[in-house]
């Protein structure tokens, strides 16, 4: 059965009276996690978290179809010409436009906007644009500007982190680079310490990473790394009674935690090679402890 548009266009009215007149998520007033960005040219680019919109449908239950450039055009002069008259605003419109295209209105391509006319057109051009930003750029970007900057008279300008008090927020070390310059590379994890000046963290490897459930590791053999004799004078290195081969997958014990790697050995007048999962290239010595699979 063919979907008409003047039915999904009486669906997006009817949702959009609704939020106004009950507000969303069960709860009066309107919320719109938004990050505006001024560009130098004056125009105004709103970021939304990229799920926000996509949540606002299925819990709507609105779903709108249109395979036609025809339809899309009637939805899009619904859109303008209720936003110039000031009976929706610029996040509704937003919203709008997403249950049209599923995406930014970055895309909406020529034909669509020829088909709206010149004054609708200009209008458009005229409103700012959105973006979707993936959650996790969405979150990152709103703990950055949280960072605090403050003047110092004995010393360089400084920087302290943001004060959160009941939530914690760990990044990966090349994300938390983009976000502070500071990159580590000794770390599966970064934990900025609350308050702490000068981007000041925690470092959180392997089994000590906070967002991996501790577990036993029964399948994995623990001990230090031996070498050992297989007969007729060639020797291979063991943990326990099992051999080791070179590639093998391998956990390397450094202070509290682990580095996950592959095993490489050289010869036996070498230092045992090791080359972690994030590339860089370890050397241990025998008895160092290890541990690998069963």
């Amino acid at each position: 059965m063919k979907i008409k548009v003047e039915d999904q266009l009486g669906q997006i009215k009817e949702l959009f009276q609704k939020i106004y007149t009950n507000g969303m998520h069960r709860k009066m007033g309107i919320e719109w996690p938004v990050r505006i960005l001024r560009l130098s040219s004056g125009e105004y680019i709103y970021h939304y978290p990229e799920s926000y919109f996509q949540n606002l449908v299925w819990s709507n239950r609105i779903y709108v179809i249109t395979r036609t450039k025809k339809d899309r055009a009637t939805i899009l002069r619904w859109l303008l010409d209720e936003i110039a008259k000031n009976e929706i605003d610029v996040f509704l419109f937003h919203f709008g436009l997403f249950l049209i295209y599923n995406e930014g209105n970055n895309i909406i391509n020529r034909e669509d906007i020829e088909q709206i006319g010149i004054r609708r057109s200009k209008l458009f051009s005229s409103l700012p644009r959105f973006i979707l930003m993936s959650n996790d750029n969405f979150l990152s970007y709103m703990w950055k500007e949280l960072i605090t900057y403050l003047p110092s008279d004995q010393r360089a300008d400084y920087c302290c982190n943001p004060k959160l008090k009941e939530v914690r927020m760990l990044f990966k070390p090349k994300r938390y680079s983009q976000y502070t310059g500071v990159y580590i590379s000794d770390a599966d994890w970064i934990e900025p310490i609350s308050g702490a000046r000068d981007h000041d963290y925690y470092k959180w490897l392997g089994e000590n990473d906070p967002l991996i459930p501790e577990d036993n590791k029964l399948d994995m053999i623990e001990g230090p790394i031996i070498l050992g004799n297989i007969g007729r004078g060639n020797i291979r290195h063991f943990v326990g009674d099992k051999p080791l081969y070179a590639g093998c997958y391998i956990e390397v014990r450094f202070g509290e935690g682990w580095i996950s790697g592959r095993y490489e050995y050289l010869s036996k007048d070498t230092q045992i090679r090791i080359v972690s999962t994030r590339g860089d290239v370890i050397f241990i010595d025998e008895h160092h402890l290890v541990r690998m699979y069963h």
